[in-house]
């Protein structure tokens, strides 16, 4: 039900300046389905309509944002097509964000400035870019870690301001757009460490989007 990024390392490469290894994002979606019912009186059929949110025209999609062998700089961004094909209006998509950490073939801590968790390791992916039906919702976020960016850390932490979102018509035929875009933010010392605590770091990100019928959902 929901929308995964998976970004993790293949490999560890040592260089002066360490590369940022993160492998490419999977992405997963399902079907929300509120109420579909049938009650048959007699000879009459009394149907209950239904919502069914694609994104991308497809219930399911992977391999959507790439960002392979990335080093700090590197970006990758995607729009997302979100269509309702079901026959019921909806009143407003929610979208919800959230992180665990996947540290895949990362260096041996004792050759780390600092042992990076996952919210640390979120801090360090910046969000360049989040719209959603021409609205820039990026202006939204604030910095709350003071690390003079705006990033995954920081979006999910207030990701209520994307609570209210314009549903798209049903019957398939009207698209709201989602634009994310992604960089691999340079440490520099900024993040009270070196580029390398984030060589082998990585988070599994599940964005989920939700069709509400009712306003107080």
């Amino acid at each position: 039900m929901g929308l995964r990024e998976t970004l993790f390392n293949d490999n560890r490469k040592t260089t002066f300046v360490a590369l940022v290894l993160i492998g490419a994002v999977l992405l997963g979606f399902g079907t929300w389905a509120l109420w579909s019912d049938t009650a048959t009186v007699d000879q009459n059929t009394v149907s209950g309509g239904t919502f069914d949110l694609n994104v991308d025209g497809a219930d399911s999609a992977s391999g959507v944002i790439g960002l392979t062998e990335a080093a700090p700089g590197d970006t990758a961004s995607h729009t997302f097509n979100l269509t309702n094909v079901g026959s019921k209006e909806a009143d407003h998509v929610a979208m919800d964000l959230s992180f665990t950490e996947n540290d895949s073939g990362e260096p041996d801590d004792s050759s780390l400035a600092k042992d990076l968790n996952g919210p640390d390791t979120a801090a360090m992916i910046e969000v360049t870019e989040l719209s959603y039906d021409g609205t820039d919702h990026l202006k939204d976020i604030d910095d709350q870690n003071n690390n003079g960016i705006q990033d995954l850390a920081d979006v999910q932490s207030q990701v209520d301001t994307l609570d209210d979102l314009a549903a798209p018509a049903a019957g398939g035929n009207d698209a709201k757009e989602m634009t994310l875009g992604l960089k691999v933010a340079d440490d520099n010392g900024a993040f009270n460490g070196t580029d390398e605590d984030l060589m082998g770091d990585g988070v599994d990100i599940t964005i989920d989007f939700t069709l509400n019928q009712k306003e107080s959902q």
